[in-house]
């Protein structure tokens, strides 16, 4: 995911501690990088993105493992039961 400037791979503590600072002084709690990518997918299957869109942005082989990634937030679901009372725009052009 990040290398340093001789394009070797750092290792967890020169990634891990900047970060956790960062959060820390931005008063966020105490997260991992990869939850990072998580909310990324979970975000975008929460505004509509079709799921094979976030398969390939992660680039999983697999809709499975996708599936992990694109977790829903709390409430999410009632958001989107709730559409059903909104008519389609061909049904409201209709009854104009």
């Amino acid at each position: 995911m990040f290398c340093d400037e001789q394009g070797g791979i750092l290792n967890r503590n020169k990634v891990n501690h900047p970060f956790w600072t960062c959060i820390s002084i931005a008063g966020v709690k105490k997260i991992r990088i990869h939850d990072l990518r998580h909310t990324f997918a979970s975000q975008l299957v929460m505004k509509g993105v079709p799921i094979v869109a976030v398969q390939e942005l992660l680039g999983h082989a697999t809709l499975e493992m996708t599936m992990r990634y694109a977790h829903l937030a709390p409430g999410a679901t009632a958001e989107y039961v709730k559409l059903l009372d909104t008519p389609r725009e061909s049904e409201r052009s209709t009854k104009a």
